[in-house]
């Protein structure tokens, strides 16, 4: 299984190890194509998962994996492909070697296996962005059908920590200063134990709050499970008295630190600890030398508070470029969507 845009561009498949190992060398390398997280999503969604690495000219130019799923009576396939191609974005050329990689992914799926393709790149920031929408679009590629678009503020913390401090709003700074005079601890953990008490915990707060995630923590926590080294999932503690008051599930790839779920108990909104808590994550991914923090999304209209709360860390609102589709023909465009109307 090989496809080919030009002689000097092709794809080819990869095993895990070939995968984790070439993976690392990638700044936009996200949790999305982290090998626990794509088999643990293909699982729950009744998908297999491939990986392919590109290559031009003997350079390892990017990386890709789909999650591709067909139907068993009617032939009809698609490919998901969510955080990549993975190639960079952070050099001259990389929308170049963006466009190549997708050249070969649209002909191996959609030329050459008749399905339809969807393809969501890594987040990046705004103008990158627009490029990437702009090089789908001129590949034929179109915005798919009722499916928001990731809309997120991402903190930039290529800067000292005294010049992010001061760019939190005045309030945002207040809060964090009474955190930090309120005896509170902070503590990090990758252990599978701190995960499960992480997920009960974190299910007792949903139930409260009286919402649903399609990712939830059970989600995140069977993925670390299949993690075999080099965790990407962590988790930050935020203990008053020795009992955890706000727990912070990121992860830590590529050059990014992204929120992924959290929680916090009554007595956190009195001591502030969610503030602490963001605060002492942004250190953390700051010594990393990780260049950007994505807060997880926000949506201003449905959840008002949380994007007022995240809009105080002084970031920049951006918008992902996709996700965007391709289809072998008419047929295909109207399956898919029969298909997602009936999952919704």
């Amino acid at each position: 299984m090989a496809s080919s845009v030009t002689s000097n561009v092709w794809m080819e498949p990869v095993d895990r190890k070939s995968w984790e190992s070439s993976f690392v060398g990638f700044c936009d390398a996200n949790y999305q194509q982290t090998w626990a997280y794509l088999d643990e999503l293909a699982n729950r969604r009744g998908c297999s998962h491939e990986e392919f690495a590109f290559w031009s000219k003997g350079e390892l130019i990017g990386l890709a994996s789909a999650r591709v799923w067909k139907s068993p009576l009617f032939g009809f396939g698609v490919a998901y492909i969510a955080g990549a191609p993975i190639v960079n974005r952070c050099q001259v050329g990389d929308l170049t070697r963006l466009s190549d990689c997708l050249r070969c992914l649209i002909e191996e799926y959609v030329v050459g296996r008749g399905y339809s393709l969807r393809v969501l790149p890594p987040l990046g920031d705004l103008s990158w962005n627009q490029a990437a929408s702009e090089s789908m679009r001129k590949l034929g590629m179109i915005e798919s059908r009722g499916k928001r678009r990731y809309r997120t503020i991402l903190l930039d913390l290529n800067r000292s920590l005294d010049e992010i401090r001061r760019g939190l709003a005045q309030k945002w700074r207040n809060c964090l200063n009474s955190a930090e005079r309120s005896g509170l601890g902070v503590s990090w953990t990758t252990d599978n134990c701190a995960f499960a008490e992480f997920r009960r915990r974190h299910d007792e707060f949903v139930s409260k709050k009286g919402f649903a995630l399609d990712l939830n923590s059970e989600f995140f926590c069977a993925a670390r499970m299949k993690e075999e080294s080099s965790p990407t999932l962590e988790i930050a503690i935020v203990e008053l008295d020795s009992q955890p008051v706000a727990m912070h599930l990121g992860s830590y790839v590529g050059d990014t630190a992204t929120y992924l779920l959290g929680f916090s108990e009554s007595v956190a909104h009195s001591t502030k600890a969610t503030y602490l808590l963001h605060w002492e994550v942004i250190k953390r991914a700051h010594g990393a030398g990780l260049k950007w923090y994505d807060l997880g999304g926000i949506d201003p209209d449905e959840n008002p508070g949380v994007f007022k709360f995240k809009s105080g860390f002084g970031g920049k609102e951006v918008v992902s470029s996709g996700p965007m589709d391709l289809y072998p023909g008419l047929l295909s465009r109207w399956a898919l969507r029969a298909i997602e109307s009936v999952r919704r």
